[in-house]
């Protein structure tokens, strides 16, 4: 069986419709960061689990990828069937949210992108012995600062994202309406490159999975690498 992990149901929502019902793929959602991934993994079977694919929005920290661009890291199987950048991703507790603090992870990391999950996920699947890679989308650039603060319209302690308290941000700083609406677009985008890039993928996959290999690293940010 091959397993898709998103952290969101926004990032998964056109697979879902697309894929949701086939016996050999199971798709998951464990919260956002990396206890709520390495928990919300745990409490599944996955004796039955050949391959696992990590997949979402990233931020960029390479600032060549442009939004839309697939970064494609593991240190297990990674197929070459997809146009991605294949290179290192690195795993934060909380976004990175301005230009300024991009450059200094992307100079201390080498990263091409950073999430909140995908370290936890390595873990996982290092432990069990199950072969992973990750798929992520950038859906936010390396020069981009995030028009609202994460805590403002998530709440990581509920895994339950804030309408209210976003509309509030957004009644105070009527400055970050335009912004914010660049960036609602620029993740519609990021889900149908990511959603494609999917697709082709599930079609591909079952057929051969022991399809071109390349292996890569995936680090965790500063203070809690994982090489």
């Amino acid at each position: 069986m091959i397993v898709l992990v998103f952290a969101l149901p926004q990032e998964s929502r056109d697979i879902v419709k697309r894929l949701g019902n086939r016996d050999d793929l199971l798709i998951l959602h464990t919260g956002v960061g990396e206890t709520a991934a390495y928990q919300a993994l745990s409490r599944y079977d996955s004796t039955r689990w050949k391959l696992l694919i990590s997949a979402g929005f990233s931020g960029g920290l390479d600032p060549t990828l442009p939004v839309g661009a697939l970064v494609l890291a593991g240190d297990g199987p990674i197929p070459q069937i997809l146009n991605a950048h294949i290179g290192e991703l690195t795993t934060t507790a909380a976004p990175v949210e301005t230009p300024q603090a991009k450059a200094e992870l992307y100079r201390v990391t080498g990263a091409l992108a950073v999430d909140m999950e995908t370290a936890a996920i390595h873990a996982f699947c290092r432990k069990r012995n199950i072969p992973w890679f990750s798929l992520r989308v950038i859906s936010d650039t390396a020069t981009q600062s995030l028009p609202v603060p994460y805590n403002i319209w998530f709440d990581a302690q509920t895994q339950r994202s804030r309408p209210l308290a976003l509309c509030w941000f957004l009644m105070r700083n009527p400055g970050k309406i335009f912004p914010f609406t660049h960036f609602i677009r620029d993740i519609y985008k990021a889900r149908r490159v990511l959603t494609a890039a999917l697709l082709k993928l599930v079609e591909a996959l079952p057929k051969h999975l022991n399809f071109t290999l390349c292996s890569v690293q995936t680090p965790r940010a500063p203070g809690s690498q994982l090489r």
